[in-house]
């Protein structure tokens, strides 16, 4: 069997690492604010680069324009 036995006499498990990275990711400040910048990175990636995200932001720039001619009474 390989891998590093532990003081407790079970094997580590391969992909152990990953494990350790996932728990990084979800239980410290700094690794959920990894994981807020790369899903907001990745969100206006789409807006901007695809040809749905743009669509979408010309729906939404129609009705924000709707939303306030309504708010001033035009």
């Amino acid at each position: 069997m390989s891998g590093t036995i532990h003081k407790d006499g079970i094997p580590e498990r391969i992909g152990s690492g990953a494990r350790d990275v996932c728990d990084w990711l979800q239980f410290t400040a700094l690794g959920q604010l990894v994981c807020l910048a790369v899903f907001f990175y990745v969100a206006i990636f789409c807006l901007l680069c695809t040809d749905t995200g743009l669509k979408f932001l010309e729906y939404l720039d129609m009705a924000f324009v709707g939303f306030v001619k309504f708010l001033v009474g035009v």
